[in-house]
């Protein structure tokens, strides 16, 4: 949000945040990915709109054993897409509005790395789309998180009992770790 804000206020957008305050504090993720996603998402939107807002949504769906859904929603009331291209805007180098007319540049791969981490997550992201009106992606997410009660001793997380604090937290996948000297 701090990175786009500047450009939303140039432009003279509202640029409107919801965050859903039952989100538990500390979740578990790969915070890259998640970062990326949403700077393309919300750069995308802020690019596409000329007048109006820009909403970005964040909602706990579901919380149970540890883990949580969410729900990220990123809205605008943009250009919007064409339905025939809707199916298109997630192929790597595709451009809805080619930069040669002057208008928009970019290179086409935002959309199609926000697909490629939305999927390695677990996720699956849905296009809403109307020209002249506006755009909205949103995909769900689900996460492990950290109890933070201190009176909480132990955390359970797949049926195994972890002390605190969270780096005792396993990756559900094997990881690759670089370590630089």
């Amino acid at each position: 949000i701090e990175l786009e804000t500047p450009i939303a206020y140039l432009k003279g957008l509202d640029l409107d945040v919801q965050w859903d305050e039952h989100i538990p504090k500390f979740i578990y993720s790969d915070r890259m990915k998640v970062h990326r996603i949403i700077l393309n998402l919300l750069g995308n939107a802020i690019k596409f709109t000329e007048k109006g807002s820009v909403c970005i949504s964040v909602d706990l769906i579901e919380e149970k054993n540890y883990h949580v859904m969410v729900r990220f929603r990123v809205k605008d009331t943009g250009i919007g897409i064409l339905e025939e291209q809707q199916n298109k805007v997630f192929d790597r180098f595709y451009k809805a509005m080619p930069s040669y007319k002057g208008i928009y540049c970019g290179h086409g791969v935002g959309l199609h790395i926000v697909l490629a981490y939305v999927k390695r997550l677990g996720g699956d992201i849905q296009l809403i789309s109307k020209p002249g009106v506006g755009t909205t992606f949103e995909f769900e997410l689900e996460f492990d998180y950290l109890h933070t009660d201190p009176s909480v001793t132990h955390c359970h997380k797949n049926n195994n009992q972890y002390e605190h604090p969270p780096h005792l937290f396993a990756a559900k996948e094997p990881c690759h770790v670089l370590i630089v000297e």
